[in-house]
């Protein structure tokens, strides 16, 4: 984001004068027509997809006939296919432009979101959310309901601001941005998404019944809005909300009718291969797995009924997790990405010098692209610059495990001290969030309520603690439906609230070995 404001600044002082000052004169009506013209000519070279002469016409309408009505939407457009190309800086120079010298036309909302994306996309610090949050807070103040009153880009910058301020862990500023979307913008795409927002909000706060109720409002809300008001609620809104509201119906549902969480298990093959030293597993929010074998120096993704997704052969692998949108895996001298084949190295500050870190176990990645590492090596939970480079330790003494929990925060499993830490996204601890007296602690996660969960070895356990760190829950050595566990090495949960066990003398009644255990 550093270098994106850079070339802003310099790109800025180049923007043709003539586009910044012609704004407000008028157009013959020749010229009037000349520009219409340009400006269709360029619609239909970009909807054929030629864009690079769709972007001349653009311009040249831009700068030829600066009053021209056709200008906001042009430099808008410009600045989409700038994105497009991937040249955010050009991007960002038509934006400005546009805010700047047409700031009343509705298409400087559509630029005011757009910009505050770019920086809220791939922030680099807590900084580049809030210049995000602060572009996006124009919007809903400069186009105000009274002079546009069915203006999508102000209820998107409103959920977008709500989002971010969900990031940042400001539960108040979340609520009031999604409410006032609920309260004063009209039936659209964006109303779901508010109130999806809103369940989170209140999810975090343990509000579990009134959260469940917007999960629910949104589901039944479906259907009648693509027949009564002519839109279809995003699929990624409409999964999202089912999978929290099975979540919450396992979770806190059950429970407050006296049954258990988790009231039956099944075992989870790996298509044609038998584990031999089954190392890790994790699972991403939809129900995707990871799991990594020692014995034969792999790493498995399935999906959520075992069918084989992809096989890595990963020398020395170790224990995976999941971002959004790829899967990882540590490997003692490397961290390797399953899906995109990608590998990095990280260099460890000692002193003066710089050693390669070479006993990686897990890790994670941050909400600033940065990475969480532990080493053995070193005893410690790094922090590694997106590059590879050092940053800070996290932590030291004997951490076993990491993970990665809402709003980016992290939490480590110290063995020695028995406790797991819950840390900031920007890596200011907030306090111990569960302590036990396990003998051989071994793995933790959490899931999307706050909920940490600890694996045990020896007592072959687990122990479920809140976001306030009570203990709420423990399972085990027998599970559900009989199923003992025997030699568990690690955990996972998803985002159904279903909870993954990878043991590495699991068997069945029929004295068939299997390793991975689901309890739903």
């Amino acid at each position: 984001m550093l270098i994106i404001g850079c070339m802003l600044a310099l790109l800025l002082m180049a923007t043709p004068a003539v586009a910044q000052s012609g704004a407000g004169s008028t157009l013959s009506p020749e010229d009037l027509a000349t520009s219409g013209r340009l400006f269709v000519e360029a619609l239909r070279l970009e909807t054929e997809g030629d864009g690079a002469a769709a972007l001349r016409e653009y311009q040249l309408l831009i700068q030829r006939f600066p009053a021209s009505p056709k200008v906001p939407e042009a430099l808008l457009r410009v600045a989409r296919l700038r994105l497009q190309q991937g040249d955010p800086a050009l991007a960002l120079q038509s934006i400005e432009v546009l805010t700047q010298d047409y700031g009343s036309s509705p298409e400087s909302a559509s630029a005011y979101v757009m910009q505050g994306r770019l920086f809220a996309e791939n922030p680099d610090s807590p900084s580049d959310l809030e210049r995000a949050r602060t572009l996006l807070r124009r919007v809903p103040v400069l186009f105000g309901r009274d002079r546009f009153p069915r203006l999508e880009d102000r209820a998107e910058a409103l959920v977008r601001e709500g989002q971010i301020s969900l990031l940042l862990g400001e539960l108040d500023e979340a609520a009031s941005a999604f409410v006032q979307t609920l309260e004063d913008e009209p039936p659209g795409v964006w109303v779901p998404a508010a109130r999806l927002g809103l369940a989170r909000v209140l999810m975090a706060r343990d509000q579990w019944v009134e959260a469940a109720d917007a999960l629910q409002r949104i589901l039944l809300e479906a259907e009648a809005a693509a027949a009564d008001d002519g839109f279809e609620v995003p699929i990624s809104v409409l999964t999202e909300a089912s999978r929290h509201q099975q979540l919450l119906y396992r979770l806190r549902l059950r429970p407050s009718l006296g049954q258990p969480r988790w009231g039956s298990t099944r075992l989870l093959s790996t298509p044609g291969l038998e584990l031999r030293r089954p190392q890790g597993v994790a699972v991403s929010d939809d129900g995707l797995v990871i799991v990594t074998d020692r014995g034969e120096d792999i790493a498995l993704v399935l999906d959520a009924e075992g069918q084989m997704v992809a096989r890595r052969d990963v020398k020395d692998v170790q224990r995976p997790w999941w971002t959004s949108d790829e899967a990882y895996v540590a490997a003692e001298e490397q961290v390797r990405g399953l899906l995109q084949r990608s590998g990095q190295s990280f260099l460890m500050t000692r002193g003066s010098s710089q050693e390669e870190l070479d006993e990686l176990v897990s890790g994670a990645r941050g909400l600033y692209g940065q990475w969480y590492l532990l080493d053995r090596g070193v005893s410690a939970v790094v922090v590694m610059r997106p590059t590879g480079r050092y940053l800070a330790t996290l932590t030291v003494g004997e951490p076993v495990d990491l993970a990665q929990g809402p709003f980016g925060h992290i939490l480590v499993l110290d063995g020695d001290q028995r406790s797991v830490t819950r840390y900031t996204a920007a890596g200011d601890a907030v306090g111990v969030v569960a302590k036990s007296s396990w003998p051989e602690a071994t793995a933790v996660d959490v899931d999307a309520l706050g909920q940490v969960y600890v694996l045990d070895a020896e007592t072959a356990t687990v122990e479920v603690f809140s976001s306030r760190g009570e203990r709420i829950a423990k399972l085990g050595p027998t599970l559900p439906g009989g199923l003992q566990l025997n030699k568990p090495q690690d955990l996972a949960v998803d985002g159904f609230g279903r909870l993954y066990i990878l043991d590495e003398r699991l068997t069945t009644a029929e004295g068939r070995r299997r390793a991975l255990v689901v309890l739903e």
